[in-house]
C-alpha cells in the first residue's frame, strides 16, 4: 500500500518506477503465499477436528491479507497507469478490473470475518479476547472504507461503520483486560496447562 503512494509521489523519478515494480513483485509473492496458506487453513478446518479453543483466535489471520490485497488493488491503479503510460481507456479498464478484484477479495475477507466471529463467539467463555484480533479487524475496517471510496454503495459504508464500532469495542475490551492482567501481575505468566 505504501509502495503505491510512493510510486505516485515519485512518478517523475526512477524511484517511482522502483516503488511500483517492487510493490508489484511483492504483491505477486504475497498473493501467491496468501492463496497457499489460506488453502491450508481452510482445509485444516474442513478435514480435521476443530483446534483447541485457545487456538480459535488464530482463525482471524485470514482477514488481514484479503483486506490488505483489497486496498492494494485499488491503490495501485493510478501509479501503474501513470508510470506505464496508460491511456485513459487503459486506465479505465485497469480501474474496472481492480474494482472487480478488490470486491472479490473484500468478499473473501467478509466471509472470513463471519467465520472467525462464529468460532470466537462459540469459544468466548474459554478463550479471552487476545490482542491478535485487533490488526485483522482494523485491516478489514480500512478495506471497507477504501472499497466504499471506489464503489460508493451504502452497503460498504454500513459494513465499514459497523466494523469500526466493533473494532473500537474490541480495543476497549482488550485494553481493559490487559490493564486488569497487568494490575494482577498475571500478564506475563504462561497459560494454565490444558487437560
Amino acid at each position: 500500500v505504501l509502495g503505491s503512494s510512493l510510486a505516485s509521489h515519485y512518478a517523475a523519478s526512477p524511484w517511482g518506477e522502483f516503488n511500483l515494480y517492487a510493490s508489484l513483485i511483492f504483491l505477486g509473492a504475497g498473493g501467491l503465499l496468501f492463496i497457499f496458506v489460506m488453502a491450508m487453513i481452510f482445509a485444516r478446518h474442513i478435514f480435521f477436528p476443530p483446534p483447541p479453543a485457545r487456538l480459535a483466535p488464530t482463525l482471524w489471520v485470514g482477514i488481514a491479507p484479503a483486506s490488505i490485497l483489497t486496498i492494494t488493488l485499488l491503490k495501485l491503479v493510478k501509479p501503474a497507469a501513470l508510470i506505464f503510460g496508460a491511456g485513459t481507456e487503459a486506465e479505465a479498464a485497469l480501474n474496472l478490473a481492480a474494482k472487480i478484484g478488490a470486491l472479490a477479495l473484500w468478499g473473501f475477507a467478509f466471509f472470513w470475518l463471519a467465520l472467525a466471529l462464529i468460532v470466537t463467539l462459540e469459544h468466548r467463555r474459554v478463550t479471552p479476547l487476545p490482542f491478535a484480533i485487533i490488526f485483522p479487524s482494523g485491516a478489514f475496517v480500512v478495506a471497507s472504507g477504501v472499497l466504499y471510496q471506489a464503489i460508493p454503495a451504502g452497503f460498504f459504508a454500513a459494513v465499514g461503520l459497523l466494523s469500526l464500532a466493533g473494532l473500537l469495542l474490541l480495543w476497549l475490551l482488550v485494553a481493559m483486560r490487559t490493564l486488569n492482567a497487568a494490575r494482577k501481575g498475571s500478564i506475563f505468566l504462561p497459560p494454565p496447562p490444558q487437560a
